[in-house]
C-alpha cells in the first residue's frame, strides 16, 4: 500500500474528469482503494466496484481485475465482454503487479463508462504497475548492490531498465522481469547463476567505477555476445574493496570447478618511509592479483 498509494493517486490525476476511476486490488481480486470522478463512483458502487468487494473471476466472471490476475498479463475488457450483463456499462483496463520474486501482489485497474473508453488506458496501468514493481524491487534489495542495465544506454535509469540484485560475492539475489527477458533466463535459474557467468567485466571493476563516478555507464558484453550498458548503485558501491571479491569474479561456487592452479600470491613489497620504490622490484609477478585473465 505504501508503494502503491502515490502511484494510484498520480494515475487518477491522468484520467480525472473522464467518467473513470482508478482501482487497486490485492492478489485475490479484492478492491483495496479507489479514486474516481464523483459521477462515475456512484454508478460503480451500484455494481460493488468499491473497497471490500471481490472481483475474482470465481465470483464476477470475466472482468479486467480478475482476468488480469488469472492470466498474469495486462488485459482490456470491453462492455459486453463482461460476464455479467449488469457490468456491461463498464470498460476496464488492468495490469497485474508482481513482487520482486515474481509472485502476484495485486492489480491496477482503470474502469470507465464504455462510451468514455480511452485507448491509452491500458498503457497507463501498465506503466503505473511497472513503477510499483520497480519501487518494490528497490526496497526489497535496498541493502544490496543493484545493477541497472539495458541494451540501449538511454534506457538505463528509466522505467525500461533491467534490474539485478547481487551480493558482494556476485551471487544473484533477484532479477526483475526485464532482466530475465534480456538475459534469456527463467526465475528458477537465479540460484544456479552468478554475475561472472553473465557478464565479461569483473564485478570489482563495476564497484570501482561506481565509487569514482556513480552516474557513469559501463559497457558490458553478455556471454552470448549481447551488448549492454550498466550502472551499479545502492549500498554495494560503498562496501570495502576486500568484500567485493575482486580476485574471484566467477564466484565461490565455481572455484571448485576450476582445475588450473591459482596464481601465487605475490610477497608484499615493503617501502621504507620517505624512500622511493626500487623500479627493479616491479615485475609482472609483483603485479599478479590472482586473476588468471589479467
Amino acid at each position: 500500500m505504501s508503494h502503491a498509494q502515490p502511484v494510484l493517486e498520480h494515475l487518477f490525476e491522468q484520467i480525472r474528469n473522464s467518467h473513470s476511476m482508478a482501482i487497486l486490488a490485492d492478489a485475490r481480486g479484492m478492491v483495496l482503494q479507489t479514486y474516481g470522478d464523483a459521477d462515475f463512483l456512484s454508478r460503480a458502487e451500484q455494481v460493488a466496484l468499491s473497497p471490500g468487494a471481490s472481483w475474482h473471476e470465481f465470483e464476477r466472471g470475466t472482468n479486467a481485475i480478475g482476468t488480469a490476475l488469472a492470466e498474469r498479463v495486462p488485459v482490456n475488457v470491453f462492455g459486453s465482454e463482461h460476464f455479467f450483463e449488469g457490468n456491461a456499462f463498464l470498460t476496464c483496463s488492468a495490469s497485474p503487479i508482481l513482487d520482486p520474486h515474481g509472485r502476484l501482489m495485486g492489480v491496477l485497474d482503470i474502469s470507465s463508462d464504455y462510451r468514455a473508453f480511452q485507448r491509452h488506458s491500458l498503457g497507463l496501468v501498465k506503466m503505473s504497475s511497472r513503477i510499483i514493481e520497480k519501487r518494490l524491487f528497490e526496497a526489497e534489495f535496498a541493502h544490496q548492490g543493484l545493477l541497472s542495465f539495458h541494451s540501449r544506454p538511454d534506457h538505463v535509469g528509466s522505467l525500461c531498465e533491467a534490474l539485478l540484485a547481487i551480493t558482494p560475492d556476485g551471487d544473484l539475489l533477484g532479477a526483475d522481469q526485464v532482466a530475465l527477458e534480456l538475459l534469456g533466463m527463467r526465475r528458477e535459474d537465479l540460484p544456479r547463476r552468478h554475475y561472472g557467468m553473465l557478464f565479461d567485466v569483473p564485478l570489482g571493476t563495476l564497484v570501482d567505477r561506481a565509487r569514482r563516478d556513480p552516474l557513469s555507464l559501463i559497457a558490458l558484453s553478455g556471454r552470448n555476445g549481447e551488448r549492454f550498458y550498466a550502472r551499479l548503485r545502492g549500498n554495494f558501491a560503498a562496501m570495502p574493496v576486500a568484500s567485493t571479491g575482486l580476485t574471484d569474479v566467477r564466484g565461490k561456487a565455481l572455484k571448485a570447478a576450476v582445475e588450473a592452479p591459482a596464481a601465487p600470491t605475490p610477497a608484499p613489497v615493503s617501502v621504507s618511509a620517505g624512500a622511493s620504490m626500487d623500479k627493479s622490484r616491479l615485475t609482472l609477478q609483483s603485479l599478479a592479483t590472482g586473476d588468471e585473465r589479467l
